[in-house]
This record gives structure tokens, C-alpha cells and sequence, in this order.
């Protein structure tokens, strides 16, 4: 979409235009600061632009390079994946065993595609994808609910929310969640949720909107009836 139609006041009506303001924001000579710069861009602009960035996070999160992009920080997985001097995204993948009356969840922080032996029980997959816009974020996580037993694996419900900075207020416009594979019960199956978030961004008082469609599978690689035990790979995709 190109907004130069509706251009109004501003002085950026295309996302080309913006992405150009925006690189020059680390010349010596730039002296327009980031709020300047988006206050004087179109709205539609601002969405196309949100987008844009989420979809080159994506492309380059499931890149066969991206371990390039991954780095441990007190203990935890993080792939960070830089767009632009003002905005860069960070996932980061959770596998956790829910609590029972024998004490609290077990909590791990995973890479992606990566496998583990997991016991009987109700586990979950969190995914936790942070975008960063000049000195504001928001961080939406996604949590695939499922269950390990010797039925194999089966999904159980999925759930969202989001989080922001003081700079940079986000909140929920919309989700929907799709469980498209309950199921699995045999080596090479898997169980994943499809989730579509539309996120209602202000940055400052300016007011923007993306949407964020990922899907988190959960796969079997090996059977261990005996030990009652399941190897499972747990992988995040951006759609």
C-alpha cells in the first residue's frame, strides 16, 4: 500500500520515504529524532511500516543463519535480529512442565527446533517475541498448552498477552487461535497452534497497529513407553 493518496500534512506518505528518514538516523549529520520523524509520518504509512518489520523479523528468524543471531544472557536463549537503527525484534522459547501439588513448574529456556525428552504430564511452549521501536517495546507472548502421555501428544488450549515499556503502550486489538492439529500419536507427527494477534501500538501518543500470525508445533521424535517419555521437538515459525 502506498498512502501518498491520503497524504494530508505529512511529509512521509510512502514506506520507502520512512525508511529512508530512518537510515539516516545513524549519520553524524542527522539531527531529526525518531518521535520527529513519526509524528510528521502517515498513519497508514506507520502500519505499513510496522509490518514491513514483522515480516523481515520473520524471514530472518527462520534464516538457516540465525544461530549467527543467537546469544545466552543470564541463563536464557535469546535471537535477536536487528531491522533498522530504531527497531529490532528478540525471541526467546520457554519450554515448561506445569506445577502439581509436588511443588513448583519447571521452567527452560530453549533454542529453536531443539529436542528433549519429556515425561507424562501437562507441559507448555511459550513463545515471547519482543519488538523494540526507538527506547519503547511490547513483548507478546503465546503459550501452546499441551499434554504427554502414552497416547502420545495432545493439544490442550492456547493463551496470549501482552506486555509493554512505560515509553511504548501496546494492548490486544484482536486474537484468534487455531488449534490444527490436536494430536499426535506416532514418530513424525505433530500437534501446532496457529495465532493471528492484531497489537495496538502508541508510541508517545502516536498511534499504530500491527499483525502477528506464528505458529508453534510440537513434534514426537522418539517413543519411550518404558520410561514414560516422549522426545519431542518444539519449533517456532513466523506465517
Amino acid at each position: 500500500m502506498n498512502a501518498s493518496s491520503n497524504g494530508g500534512n505529512y511529509e512521509v506518505n510512502s514506506l520507502e520515504k520512512l525508511k529512508s528518514e530512518i537510515s539516516k538516523l545513524d549519520e553524524k549529520t542527522c539531527d531529526r529524532s525518531i518521535d520527529g520523524i513519526l509524528n510528521n509520518t502517515n498513519p497508514e504509512v506507520l502500519d505499513e511500516y510496522n509490518k514491513y518489520v514483522d515480516e523481515q523479523a520473520g524471514k530472518m528468524l527462520q534464516d538457516k543463519d540465525v544461530e549467527s543471531v543467537c546469544y545466552q544472557n543470564d541463563g536464557k536463549t535469546v535471537y535477536r535480529v536487528e531491522i533498522d537503527p530504531i527497531s529490532s525484534v528478540e525471541l526467546e522459547l520457554k519450554d515448561v512442565e506445569e506445577a502439581d501439588g509436588d511443588g513448583g513448574a519447571s521452567i527452560n529456556s530453549i533454542k529453536n527446533g531443539s529436542s528433549q525428552w519429556k515425561k507424562y504430564g501437562n507441559r507448555y511452549f511459550t513463545a515471547k517475541y519482543t519488538r523494540y521501536i526507538g527506547t519503547g517495546y511490547a513483548t507478546l507472548y503465546t503459550e501452546n498448552h499441551y499434554n504427554v502421555s502414552e497416547k502420545g501428544l495432545k493439544e490442550r488450549y492456547a493463551t496470549s498477552w501482552v506486555q509493554h515499556s512505560v515509553a511504548l503502550k501496546a494492548s490486544i486489538g484482536s486474537i484468534k487461535d487455531s488449534i490444527e492439529d490436536k494430536t499426535a500419536t506416532k514418530k513424525g507427527e505433530d500437534i501446532h497452534i496457529k495465532t493471528r494477534i492484531t497489537v495496538n501500538i502508541s508510541l508517545h501518543g502516536i498511534a499504530q497497529s500491527t499483525t502477528i500470525t506464528e505458529r508453534t508445533k510440537v513434534k514426537i521424535e522418539s517413543i519411550d513407553k518404558k520410561n514414560k517419555r516422549i522426545k519431542v521437538k518444539q519449533s517456532w515459525e513466523a506465517l
